[in-house]
């Protein structure tokens, strides 16, 4: 059912995928698709991939939430596959980007992928650019090899696997060996014979095998017939002697990714063309090693890859590249407080522009040494806001930047200390329906801990969700799919943002669940809290409400049924009374119900209710980003 339902979202987003690379309707996943929030596919938005991403979220939660009104429960998440990346690793707080050939067909082995780059230098045995396909692919019902020497042993070319329970497989069953001591015992294999309630045996390419044991077996599992993913690009992409510290993007018809290499003191952005001929890299289960190449070199790959050393002065350790699809325009920082736009990025070639740095960037922001995060855009008030490690949140107009009156449009926010654990290191969520942007920090001021916080996009403060001890830098958070179901007039906010935090005194790790509600205020009861003078009523609230003149605001639960209705405010003249003009007049003085205002850009949802639960385990002393599913469940 839930797939059904996939399948038929993404044939109403197909006719826009499709018109921006013909052919196929494929769908790039990357970093960003999480930190740009479109509640619907209109106006400037509908250009970008990330709507349609959201808008597949957005049916999923309606399905979810549909004849019930209750989230649904998802089943316990498992590992599906794990791969070696060698020496290197994607760095802290950073993500793989994903390419779904064709949203309207069954998932593709061969053309789906997922790429990333590694946190090392490359070398030809260490690639530091790596893609996967195959990607669904995994093992199920998997139990533990034994230690060596007797785990794992091989007489002739026949293995023999002794496990540390009986395990249920069957002659003629394939089976997946995986993190054996000795590397060559590792791969897919068909099971030959069953000498007792815990061993197994295959056949081997390999003789004279030494004993080892340790490491895994299960039964091949998924789309794909396979244990573990295939190895489709291995490349050393250096070419500063740097390493991968952020994200990758990838090019909306699947061909490129565009990354920032980063040395000690200077970054560069590459655009590389993925090979599709000749050796692109690959991996020795054998030897448990990479072979990696060069783009372009060796192995006659077609590979290519245009750079551009952005700045010569300084490394870029948090910034990964945001890219704005409909204008080819990527956006980055760098570790001294600059943000950069490039002339092109995916469509250099077709637009007879080779790859650099637009006419008037970089925009100063931060003083020298400050590290900036990932950049985000709001495509329908073409706003950029990014943070930096001296606490401040900036919004660079696109409108006026760059240009004489861009230092003066520029706005910044200071939500957290200049200090080690204050510093903004992840880049700000935007919801571009709502105008309001989420970000996080390890420490608020000199003196508090750490903590979420909500904002306009004018940059002021809207609401805040404290933490626990200021211990370290946090990622920013999730908002599960049900936060989708808001919109602009609706009356109820409904899901939720869930944060990764320091708890208070042990600063151990603990996940924050945030409700939203909108803006309403509690009627005072009759008679004095609805009255009637010819058409004007007046509403007397219990506690300052907040509201303003030209608001519209949905009235419910007076004594008086006249009373209920949607109305637009037409003054305010007290913190605690409001006014509008009813349909009829006479009205009897009655009280009691709720004055709600209709979510919009002035009331949109709002941090409100927390609910802190601690993590299962010792020693959770750091947070890492998270993926949030339909019901809520957070990874």
């Amino acid at each position: 059912m839930r797939l059904t339902l996939v399948i038929a979202s993404a044939l109403l987003a197909a006719p826009l995928l499709e018109a921006q690379h013909p052919g196929h309707p494929g769908l790039p996943t990357d970093w960003s698709f999480s930190h740009v929030v479109h509640h619907r596919a209109a106006g400037a938005n509908q250009k970008d991939p990330r709507s349609i991403y959201h808008w597949l979220q957005l049916m999923r939660a309606r399905r979810a939430t549909g004849s019930t009104g209750n989230s649904r429960a998802r089943a316990n998440s498992h590992t599906d596959w794990h791969f070696t990346l060698g020496a290197g690793t994607v760095a802290s707080n950073m993500s793989p980007a994903k390419f779904n050939f064709d949203v309207t067909a069954t998932p593709s082995c061969a053309n789906d992928y997922v790429v990333m780059g590694l946190n090392v230098a490359g070398s030809a045995s260490q690639p530091n650019f790596v893609g996967f396909n195959n990607l669904y692919s995994g093992t199920t019902n998997s139990f533990t090899i034994g230690a060596p020497s007797g785990g794992a042993t091989e007489s002739g070319s026949t293995v023999t696997l002794t496990l540390t329970a009986a395990h249920t497989y069957s002659v003629g069953q394939t089976i997946y060996v995986s993190d054996v001591n000795e590397p060559r015992y590792n791969g897919q294999y068909t099971i030959t014979s069953i000498p007792g309630a815990t061993k197994l045996t295959y056949t081997s390419p390999f003789s004279g095998l030494p004993g080892s044991g340790n490491g895994s077996v299960g039964l091949v599992n998924g789309l794909c017939s396979q244990g573990a993913p295939s190895v489709k690009w291995a490349y050393n992409v250096s070419t500063g002697g740097g390493s991968i510290l952020t994200s990758p993007a990838i090019s909306v018809d699947g061909t490129q990714v565009a990354f920032i290499e980063s040395a000690a003191s200077s970054a560069v952005l590459h655009v590389l063309t993925l090979g599709s001929t000749g050796t692109n890299g690959s991996f020795d289960n054998s030897s448990n090693q990479y072979a990696a190449v060069t783009p372009g070199a060796g192995g006659g790959n077609n590979a290519g890859m245009q750079s551009v050393t952005y700045t010569a002065t300084a490394s870029n350790t948090r910034s990964s590249p945001f890219v704005d699809y409909d204008l080819d325009v990527a956006y980055f920082g760098d570790d001294n407080g600059n943000l950069y736009a490039t002339n092109c990025v995916f469509s250099c070639a077709a637009s007879g522009l080779t790859l650099g740095i637009a006419s008037g960037w970089p925009i100063s922001l931060g003083a020298a040494g400050t590290k900036m995060t990932s950049a985000a855009l709001d495509f329908s008030t073409n706003q950029i806001f990014i943070g930096g490690s001296d606490g401040n949140l900036y919004m660079v107009p696109r409108t006026s930047c760059p240009g004489a009156g861009c230092a003066s449009a520029i706005k910044s926010a200071t939500i957290a200390s200049n200090t080690a654990n204050g510093a903004l290191a992840d880049g700000p969520i935007v919801d571009t329906t709502f105008q309001t942007v989420f970000m996080t920090t390890g420490q608020r001021n000199a003196s508090t801990a750490a903590g979420a916080v909500q904002l306009n996009e004018s940059l002021s403060i809207l609401a805040t969700v404290g933490m626990g001890t200021n211990g370290y830098t946090i990622p920013n958070g999730a908002l599960t799919d049900e936060y989708f179901n808001n919109s602009i007039g609706g009356t109820t906010a409904t899901g939720n943002a869930i944060y990764c935090g320091p708890q208070g005194g042990s600063s151990q790790g603990e996940l924050f669940n945030v409700s939203f509600a909108g803006k309403s205020a509690t009627i005072a009861g009759s008679p004095v809290g609805a009255t009637e003078a010819g058409t004007t009523v007046t509403i007397t609230t219990t506690a300052a409400h907040g509201f303003v003149a030209g608001q519209t605001v949905v009235i419910s639960g007076v004594g008086v049924g006249g009373y209920n209705g949607t109305f637009t405010i037409t003054s305010v003249p007290t913190t605690t009374t409001f006014r509008y003009t009813a349909a009829t007049s006479g009205l009897a003085a009655s009280g009691g119900g709720t004055a709600v205002e209709k979510l919009s850009t002035v009331n949109p949802p709002l941090f409100s209710t927390v609910v802190a639960q601690a993590i299962a385990g010792a020693n959770k002393s750091t947070c890492s980003p998270l993926v949030t599913f339909t019901n809520g469940a957070t990874e």
